[in-house]
């Protein structure tokens, strides 16, 4: 089958984003083509595909999609497919697009247990929901010379986070606050790290694996979000606090909303995990449950959030030894594997989508299966990031008036880029 999918070109210069998209024209049994998402005017021949696909660096909850590719995806009388990810971002505008396009199906990271919080059956009757994770084991894990041991290594720990905004709630700013507590740490103690949390000081491409395999042990925390902005009442009301008290912490913040104890609904591992675990880097998280898939001091050192056990921390990680067994067992569980893989993902996804297209290609109505589709690329494009300088600079901007202004610098990005 021909498979369209639509993708936010601007969002793949993390390794992460590029290799999620990739897999599908890497492992999948059928063919797939790909187009920028945002671009209204795009010169697409709907009638030589099958089944459309919309991945989730498209993000339809800020309503990226122009309103003339929205009104023809919903004419589109094929399958569709909704991968997405931050569901916690604006989730009726989720709802609303999976409505108005007539989307089918929808990949999620919302545990099934929690699905009815997030995406109620009476609000979607029909749509079918399959649960993923955020990334899995990268690409081309053989190329290159093999990881170093830890007696190699010169930073004992590293580690590149970003201070989020407080909507996100304690899963956001868990990764600020173990970027503080163990550097504060490191310095006291004398331990070379190279820990950071400013949007400049962030690594990409091919430069990451080789920061990795300079460290013996990387931090982390739980990915995703808890508090759930379901209508953005709570960006505003954040931003409201902090515009008439602009230096108030997280804490003042958080008492001043009242908001509830957070229940544990989207708490996840991240796909920086499996990279760190391809490279043989130990990993140093704050406690959690990590989806199931790593088990502390089996696959990683596990520290208190309130960082009472650091010195227990701080033995292990000088223990070269010991931190070489652990790598190895966290490779030997999590990559050798093999359940973690992309090659795995699009086996399971492609299961999806033949099931879907199942009863159109019996009775006929697949009228594209085995067309050749002109013009349309095999694959997507990478574009590279901005300089940090120059991040710095966009970030600052407030976001009300950066999402008007995204399309138009993109485009100048891209012309730059091509000089």
């Amino acid at each position: 089958m021909n498979v369209l999918v639509l993708y936010d070109r601007f969002e793949t210069y993390t390794n992460t984003v590029f290799e999620h998209l990739d897999s599908f024209r890497r492992h999948s049994h059928h063919r797939h083509f790909f187009a920028h998402g945002r671009n209204g005017e795009a010169d697409i021949a709907w009638d030589q595909f099958d089944a459309i696909v919309i991945h989730y660096c498209l993000r339809v909850a800020f309503g990226v999609v122009p309103q003339a590719l929205v009104h023809r995806i919903a004419r589109f009388q094929g399958p569709k497919v909704l991968f997405v990810q931050d569901e916690y971002d604006l989730t009726h505008n989720i709802w609303s697009f999976v409505r108005e396009l007539n989307i089918g199906t929808v990949f999620t990271c919302v545990p099934a247990e929690h699905r009815h919080l997030v995406y109620p059956a009476e609000q979607l009757p029909g749509v079918e929901f399959h649960q993923t994770l955020t990334g899995y084991v990268p690409h081309d894990l053989q190329t290159g010379p093999p990881p170093p041991r830890m007696a190699m290594r010169p930073t004992v720990v590293g580690y590149r986070g970003r201070a989020l905004p407080y909507y996100y709630g304690d899963l956001g700013q868990e990764k600020l606050l173990i970027a503080h507590g163990v550097r504060q740490a490191c310095e006291a103690r004398g331990i070379p790290c190279d820990i950071e949390w400013d949007e400049e000081r962030r690594i990409y491409g091919s430069d990451w694996p080789q920061f990795l395999k300079s460290c013996k042990a990387t931090l982390g925390t739980e990915s995703g979000a808890n508090l759930f902005d379901f209508d953005g009442g709570l960006r505003k009301a954040v931003t409201k606090v902090l515009t008439a008290n602009p230096g108030a912490s997280y804490v003042q913040v958080r008492a001043e909303l009242g908001w509830a104890k957070e229940s544990p609904i989207m708490n996840q591992i991240s796909p920086r995990f499996f990279e760190a675990i391809a490279y043989k880097t130990a990993l140093m998280l704050f406690e959690g449950a990590y989806s199931g898939i790593l088990h502390p001091w089996e696959h990683y050192i596990p520290l208190r959030k309130d960082f009472s056990n650091l010195d227990e921390v701080f033995k292990a990680l000088s223990d070269d030894d010991g931190l070489d067994r652990m790598v190895e067992r966290a490779y030997r569980d999590v990559i050798g594997s093999g359940q973690y893989t992309y090659q795995r993902f699009v086996q399971e996804y492609d299961a999806v989508l033949d099931a879907v297209m199942r009863p159109l290609h019996d009775s006929a109505e697949s009228a594209s299966v085995g067309k050749d589709v002109a013009l349309a690329p095999t694959q997507a494009t990478k574009v590279a990031p901005a300089p940090s300088w120059m991040l710095h600079i966009w970030n600052a901007i407030p976001w009300s008036l950066r999402r008007h202004l995204t399309g138009v610098v993109n485009l100048i990005w891209v012309k730059l880029q091509r000089r």
